[in-house]
């Protein structure tokens, strides 16, 4: 479940125009009570053959264009889960 807004923040002019941040909320209503998350995108093209991506705390993925038809990328996934309390 996604709730807020996720806004494009654009790059003053000079700046690389190749890198977009976004933020977020995520809100779910969990056993313990309210979960809140904030969540942070990122769509990096670092030059013509690499990229970098993703939404923290979820993934970030690395991308590495070495011809027209061969993409190697690598994920590198978050630690987000929720693990639950026990009482002893």
């Amino acid at each position: 479940m996604m709730t807020g807004n996720m806004e494009e923040l654009s790059s003053p002019p000079g700046k690389n125009q190749y890198v977009s941040f976004k933020f977020g909320l995520y809100y779910n209503k969990e056993f313990f009570g309210n979960y809140f998350m904030p969540l942070i995108g990122l769509d990096w093209k670092i030059d013509a053959k690499n990229n970098l991506f993703g939404v923290l705390p979820g993934y970030m993925i690395f991308e590495h264009r070495v011809t027209s038809k061969i993409l190697l990328w690598f994920c590198i996934p978050g630690i987000h889960k929720l693990l639950p309390r026990r009482n002893y």
